[in-house]
């Protein structure tokens, strides 16, 4: 096995290393058995994610579905390869999940970076642990193109034009960890073996940095540093004593309840923005900018042949607005959707309407603010009455009648 300073050397260069024989057959194979058993166990989970025909490709959050992964998460090697890249008491898990690539329908994954948030700058890795053979279906890598920084999906379109032939794929066995660089550009082809792919994915990055970027709320950076503390310790480690008061309650509620170990990547103030250029999984036309609502504003239409533009109905629709969002009613609630019928984001509000130089004008429970696309207000007041930006002004009310403009800041 490649010592810590060898494969560090290569992932700095490439990006991308590949660490053999990191787990245990018996772990792999007892992982491989529950990821395919959460397909009928997990049937009517939103944390199954799917593809629009049906085939499942995902399992989120599966620390908190079956106890094996938490006590093999903490096994020695991972501890080392993590440990390689933070220091032992910088190291958060910021994201897991478990991609299953079923037999003969496995979807293929376009060229994309794992970046998700808008421009992500900051250092973080992806450790890929195999549970299966992936000779028949290999990601294939850019090796060096972490270097290039967090790209938009219209640079990774001419990247995949230009570089398609200096892609290489990385032949991962059972047990392989592929250690990435969430910058390195990547893709896979369609799984048409006879045999399911199954990666476990976990991403991690530093406490410190992630404290200092300000994107998450110091509570969120202590529940998922609590979590791998958690697993490091029921491997052996005692790495209590030194942790934060926060992470120790959030270790308590771990060691009791099995729901804490369900974090959600997307919460009030991490964002993954299915209306950012930087978010590669995000695929949808123009289309909106040639459409209007259908005569019972239910839902949008093309306006040169009056075919719906998604399947979704709603209670009401208004106009699509740039970036290409649109204001829905459904159900007593509001919110903005992308020309897919998407949801733009999580949050529910009173009311919503068009976006106007990139914000949109909300109310929630009487007060009045404006949002940016991905949902977040664009700024902490809140008035009686907002009306909509032009020319970098826009007119309000305040809660005692007076009027007056505000900036988008």
């Amino acid at each position: 096995m490649m010592t810590d300073a060898i494969w560090k050397e290569k992932l700095m260069r490439d990006g991308v290393v590949h660490i053999p024989r990191a787990l245990a057959p018996g772990d792999v194979e007892k992982l491989a058995t529950l990821s395919l058993q959460s397909i009928d166990d997990y049937s009517d989970s939103d944390d199954l994610i799917r593809t629009e025909d049906g085939v499942p490709i995902k399992l989120l959050y599966p620390l908190s579905k079956y106890c094996d992964f938490i006590s093999v998460l903490g096994r020695k090697k991972i501890r080392e390869i993590v440990d390689s890249l933070w220091l032992k008491k910088d190291s958060v898990l910021t994201w897991e999940d478990v991609l299953i690539k079923i037999p003969s329908k496995g979807p293929a994954v376009d060229v994309h970076q794992d970046v998700g948030l808008t421009a992500d700058a900051g250092r973080a890795y992806s450790l890929g642990i195999s549970l299966s053979d992936d000779g028949e279906n290999p990601v294939f890598f850019l090796p060096g193109s972490h270097r290039f920084g967090p790209l938009t999906a219209t640079a990774i379109g001419a990247i995949r034009k230009e570089c398609i032939g200096r892609f290489r794929p990385i032949i991962a066995r059972p047990g392989d960890v592929v250690v990435h660089d969430v910058h390195v550009i990547h893709y896979s082809e369609p799984n048409f073996s006879n045999n399911p792919r199954i990666t476990w994915y976990l991403e991690f990055r530093s406490m410190q940095s992630l404290l200092k970027e300000g994107l998450w709320t110091s509570d969120w950076i202590y529940r998922r540093r609590a979590v791998w503390v958690y697993a490091r310790a029921i491997s052996g480690e005692n790495m209590e004593k030194d942790e934060s008061d926060t992470v120790k309650e959030h270790l308590v509620r771990l060691r009791s309840e099995k729901s804490a170990f369900r974090i959600p990547h997307v919460n009030e103030t991490v964002r993954y923005d299915e209306t950012s250029p930087y978010n590669h999984f995000v695929i949808w036309t123009d289309d909106w900018k040639t459409s209007r609502p259908a005569p019972d504003r239910t839902h949008h239409i093309k306006m040169e042949d009056g075919h719906a533009l998604y399947p979704a109905r709603y209670d009401e629709v208004l106009p699509f607005h740039a970036p290409g969002l649109a204001p829905v009613r459904l159900g007593g609630e509001s919110f903005h959707i992308l020309p897919n019928g998407n949801s733009a984001y999580i949050d529910r509000y009173d009311r919503t309407f068009g976006f106007y130089e990139n914000l949109a004008t909300v109310s929630e429970s009487g007060n009045w603010f404006h949002i940016h696309p991905d949902g977040r207000k664009a700024y902490k007041e809140t008035y009686a009455w907002c009306g909509n930006f032009q020319g970098g002004r826009c007119a309000v009310r305040e809660l005692d009648g007076g009027y007056l403009h505000v900036t988008p800041e």
